[in-house]
């Protein structure tokens, strides 16, 4: 039988049909169609009274209830029937409906997930900023050291000429060589310096200096101090010790590797001089920072920026994005904490309004790499070999549906825009739950279940599904109504 309320909903809902000159017709043959007409076929007269339409479908939808020696029954309707006879068989479709969605479509949907999540945790996007890779150099304590200071200063105002001496050194390049001890000094303070400054340039960087042939012209100042020092470290030690062979009689070692070490000794002691002077000339840059800006740039520019200028620069009430505004409108490392002070409004200016422009390329190609990862994590799941009963045995009759799953999930992808590619959740569900079961109702529940557990935070996954179960069968009963316009 019918209750009240559902009645009343239903009389209040003709009363609009019918203001609107529209007649709800259930379809022939379906389970609307079988339950209308087992009450319509008990309303056994017109009812013309409108406050005895509702009481009239009750009864008609209602059997009868008797009492016979106290004992009371209650016979059915043909109404009662009917339900009786779909109750089940449409329980149990919907258990197993739900049962599907949730054990085999939502665990693909999570697998999906996981698998896209990390192929994204494995590629960094990049920022504006990355298009630098910064460098911050500090001259080394070992420069200010007691054999530095010393040694290297005799070299100052020296009228004499210095030459290098060419010498076959592969024999430093063995494994059983170490030259991070030979360069030490016997001197324990002086080496804890030494063996610091050598383990910042490290082992392959040291012997390529000492071994490789290198245009001295082409070394930014802080690479040719570091040049400069590993040299003079190894020649003043192989004059005192000689005992490396390099196949030359102990005289001309001897000789050879003084020469070199008075030729690199003079050459740390400009380096020296260089340095002093472009922070004294409030330099910022390093000869070696690369300064050709492009948007296109698929590696960062490497640049170098002196600490201590750009302490002063900081004090100046200047920063980092400053010199990124003058790099990217002047291509050029030559400029100094003065210049920069004097113009930094106008260069903090240009760097956000050409990190803006860039940013857009940069989310353009977010977009596209997001699309290209997606593409591939949704194809390779498509690939599994474990899949459920249910999907086989479609697959097995409908040979063509996974090319035409990927064709559906690429047309999905390509429809993506940057706002969409944090929501996961989303994009996830409509690929495995729309597109990939696209021959099951699991998308309609999962869906409905995502946002009835968005409501509320109390709400159970079961209650959800509860509530997603009964909106199928709402829309599972409307689809059986034809809507006429009178």
């Amino acid at each position: 039988m019918l209750s009240n309320s559902s009645v009343v909903i239903g009389t209040n809902l003709a009363e609009i049909c019918v203001d609107r000159n529209l007649q709800l017709i259930p379809k022939k043959l379906t389970l609307l169609d079988e339950l209308t007409a087992a009450v319509s076929n008990n309303l056994f007269t017109t009812v013309s009274n409108r406050e005895l339409i509702e009481p009239a479908i009750i009864a008609a939808s209602s059997g009868i209830e008797s009492e016979r020696k106290g004992i009371k029954s209650y016979i059915q309707s043909s109404h009662d029937t009917i339900m009786d006879n779909y109750i089940v068989d449409l329980a149990n479709l919907v258990t197993n409906y739900i049962s599907f969605a949730r054990n085999v479509v939502n665990k693909e949907v999570n697998l999906l997930k996981e698998s896209l999540e990390t192929a994204l945790a494995n590629y960094r996007y990049k920022e504006p900023e990355d298009f630098f890779n910064v460098k911050y150099y500090k001259l080394h304590e070992v420069y200010n050291s007691y054999l530095v200071e010393n040694e290297i200063s005799s070299y100052k105002d020296s009228s004499s000429k210095y030459f290098f001496e060419s010498m076959n050194l592969n024999k430093i390049t063995e494994e059983s060589f170490d030259l991070a001890k030979y360069i030490l000094t016997g001197d324990e303070e002086q080496d804890l310096l030494i063996q610091d400054w050598f383990s910042s340039i490290g082992k392959n960087r040291a012997i390529s200096f000492i071994i490789e042939n290198i245009p001295e012209y082409s070394l930014s100042t802080d690479a040719l101090l570091d040049y400069s020092l590993v040299n003079y470290l190894f020649y003043r030690n192989l004059v005192e010790k000689s005992d490396i062979d390099l196949g030359l009689t102990t005289v001309q070692l001897r000789t050879k590797a003084t020469s070199n070490r008075d030729y690199f000794g003079n050459k740390l002691n400009v380096a020296l001089e260089l340095y002093r002077k472009d922070i004294r000339n409030g330099k910022i840059l390093s000869s070696s920072s690369e300064t050709s800006f492009s948007y296109f740039n698929i590696n960062p520019l490497n640049i170098t920026v002196y600490e201590e200028s750009f302490a002063k620069l900081a004090e100046g009430g200047g920063n980092i994005e400053v010199l990124f505004g003058f790099i990217v409108t002047n291509n050029t490392n030559d400029v100094t904490v003065d210049h920069l002070l004097e113009n930094k409004e106008d260069y903090q200016q240009k760097w956000m309004n050409i990190r803006s422009l860039y940013m857009i390329f940069l989310n353009n190609n977010r977009l596209n790499i997001f699309k290209q990862i997606l593409r591939e994590v949704f194809e390779n799941s498509l690939n599994k070999t474990e899949i459920s009963e249910e999907e086989q045995s479609f697959l097995n009759e409908n040979p063509g549906f996974i090319d035409e799953t990927k064709r559906l999930g690429n047309e999905y992808i390509d429809q993506l825009h940057i706002s969409d590619i944090n929501d996961l959740d989303t994009i996830t569900l409509d690929l495995v739950a729309k597109i990939r079961y696209r021959f099951t109702n699991a998308y309609f529940i999962l869906k409905e279940m995502k946002e009835n557990l968005a409501l509320s935070n109390d709400m159970e996954p079961l209650e959800a599904a509860l509530f997603a179960t009964v909106k199928y069968v709402t829309d599972y009963l409307c689809e059986q109504v034809d809507v006429v316009r009178l």
